[in-house]
């Protein structure tokens, strides 16, 4: 929404996605995704904390739910996470 900073909007989008309440911290990290000839994306990683509910998806995903590290670095050495999803992960400490 016009107006709504990066924090509203992660915390109201994963409300209506997701069917959870989060608490967000703030900004994390920007990346820019640069893939020539059609793409070029600014992306903002926020940190944010589970509050309550439990993950649903709706219309617009397939799947949701939490991994933990664990699962995440089993995910990550069978080559089930993008390059890109990897340098976030690693760069946050979760992997």
């Amino acid at each position: 929404m016009f107006g709504e900073s990066f924090v509203a909007t992660l915390e109201r989008e994963v409300a209506e996605e997701a069917g959870i309440q989060i608490l967000t911290s703030g900004v994390f990290k920007v990346y820019e995704l640069i893939n020539p000839p059609n793409e070029h994306r600014v992306i903002v990683y926020l940190n944010a904390m589970h509050l309550s509910g439990e993950p649903v998806p709706s219309s617009d995903l397939s799947e949701v739910k939490f991994f933990p590290p664990s699962q995440l670095k089993d995910l990550s050495e069978r080559k089930l996470i993008s390059p890109f999803v990897e340098a976030v992960l690693r760069d946050s400490g979760l992997l």
